[in-house]
Formats: C-alpha cells, structure tokens, sequence
C-alpha cells in the first residue's frame, strides 16, 4: 500500500521514522489484512500469519521480529498460552508481545499478567491506538 506523503497523517509520518519488523497472529483475513495495511502504511514491515505454527517460521527465524501481535482467541492453542511459550526462550523474552481480543480490560490484564506479555489491546482498535503501542513497545 502507498500512500502520498500530503495524504498520510501526522502520527503515520513520525512513526515512519524507524521502521519495524512486526509479526501479526490472528485466524481472521479480515483483522489481518486492516493491521497490516495500518502498520505497513506506518513504514512497518508486517508479517500476517493465520496461525501460531505459520508464525514461528518467522518469529524464530534469522531475524527475530521486533514485536509480535497475537491474538488470544486462535484454534489449537490461545494467544496467551503461545505468547507464554515465546516468553519462555530466551532469544525471544525481551521481544514485545501485545495481546489483541475483545475479552474486557480486567480479563486481558489478568492474561497480560499469567502469560507474560507486554501489553493488550481490544479489538475493535482504532489506527491511532495502535500505532501508540508501536511507539510505547519498540
């Protein structure tokens, strides 16, 4: 996706500036194909994976992702669960891992908390908000 310099907006403009490697985990084409458009608009480059065995292709590959989106509800095995297996090695524990879901604040801290991830954030997310953590988490 391109977007002209005159059309993009100011938050996309400053987070620009360092381009990140990001890795985005959810079963749905939908959420997948709207944050990689955001993050990829941003100056990102965003990795859409459908499930947590297509991620690790990259996520363990020669250059480590410097964030992973993951969401919680996934098949075979919940984001949580996954971003406690990734927490648990140690090239990967200081990589940020944010939660994504529509589960309330309460239950998402409490995952936060048991998994070992980062951050959250609830689904539905507006761009601004997401391109927040990128700012806070990288």
């Amino acid at each position: 996706m391109f977007l002209r310099p005159e059309l993009m907006d100011e938050k996309i403009r400053r987070c620009r500036l360092s381009a990140k490697r990001i890795v985005v985990v959810d079963d749905s084409r939908v959420v997948l194909s709207v944050v990689t458009d955001i993050l990829e608009a941003a100056g990102h480059n965003a990795v859409a994976t459908q499930s947590g065995i297509e991620a690790n292709t990259y996520i363990y590959g020669q250059h480590p992702p410097d964030l992973i989106l993951l969401d919680v509800e996934m098949p075979l095995l919940n984001g949580d669960k996954k971003a406690s297996i990734y927490k648990a090695d140690l090239h990967l524990k200081k990589t940020p891992i944010i939660l994504m879901s529509h589960k309330t604040d309460a239950e998402m801290e409490e995952l936060c908390q048991s998994s070992g991830a980062d951050g959250y954030i609830l689904k539905p997310f507006e761009k601004d908000a997401l391109l927040e953590l990128l700012r806070k988490y990288c």
